[in-house]
């Protein structure tokens, strides 16, 4: 029991983890991963670990486990009111508004957030640079000259701006901030303010960070109906995905890139943040 995890859900990075701990030693069970799924039952697996670590993100629906490898839903409240989990040690990736609920029938364990801001900056880089990979794959002809829109300037907006700069693109970068127009400006880049893309032309390509409705229809006329689009933001996105279908805009929603693409080093940091939470 000392040395035991059970891992709840998650994609290719919760698989990583997997591996790692067992490699350092601890003992690790797995729920929620289909024909990767470990013997024991929900009961037996809560029972058997002392550590309980719970998928970035919990939930993508409210109210049931990210389980993408398993075969059928799992719902949040199956886990948290099973007995098993009494006294047990909680990570989770955060406490998000939805989540809050879930949380107040645990109050009672100890819960540790391994989603630090290190592992945000980390997950943003890591989004850049598969979605470098994503344009290659789409913009057969190369980067060069192609006028580019990067969209909002938070962790991934500036993750995207460095990985990007230097690769010959027109590039312009929409913020709301005067700060971050500045920002912008060292960076020796174009900015707009997002308030005025829909006024802007067409683009070559267009990558979106921000978790808003931002290219409606009258929007994606204007911009992107030329335009190879990506979307990073967070379900639903920032795109009104009938009308680029309906325009029939290349647009591409990409989510959970750094589990899709770069589960090892994703999962390293989670692991580090979790034994430092037990060693502290």
């Amino acid at each position: 029991m000392e040395k035991t995890f059970a891992i709840l859900g998650g994609d290719k990075r919760q698989l990583s983890l997997l591996d790692q701990l067992k490699e350092i030693g601890y003992k690790v069970y797995l729920y929620g991963f289909g024909s990767k799924e470990s013997e024991e039952d929900l009961n037996s697996v809560l029972k058997l670990s002392k550590f309980i670590v719970f998928p970035m993100p919990i939930s993508k629906n409210k109210k049931d486990l990210y389980a993408p490898f398993s075969t059928r839903s799992i719902p949040l409240f199956e886990i948290i009111k099973n007995k098993n989990l009494k006294d047990k040690i909680i990570f989770t990736p955060g406490l998000s508004k939805d989540e809050i609920d879930y949380y107040k029938l645990i109050k009672e364990n100890k819960i540790f957030k391994y989603c630090t801001e290190e592992l945000l900056v980390e997950n943003a880089k890591l989004t850049a640079k598969a979605t470098l990979k994503i344009i290659k794959e789409n913009l057969k002809e190369g980067l060069k000259n192609k006028k580019t829109l990067i969209c909002g300037f938070g962790r991934l907006g500036k993750a995207l701006c460095k990985i990007l700069r230097n690769k010959f693109l027109d590039l312009t970068v929409s913020a709301r901030k005067d700060l971050d127009f500045k920002e912008i400006e060292r960076l020796s880049l174009n900015y707009i303010s997002t308030s005025e893309i829909k006024d802007k032309y067409n683009y070559d390509l267009i990558i979106n960070t921000i978790p808003a409705l931002i290219f409606d229809e009258s929007t994606l006329k204007a911009t992107a109906k030329n335009s190879l689009l990506i979307d990073l933001a967070s379900s639903p996105g920032g795109v009104d995905k009938i009308a680029a279908k309906k325009l029939k805009i290349n647009f591409i929603h990409a989510l959970g890139l750094p589990g899709k693409f770069y589960p090892e080093e994703s999962a390293k940091i989670i692991k580090e943040n979790i034994l430092k939470n037990i060693e502290e």
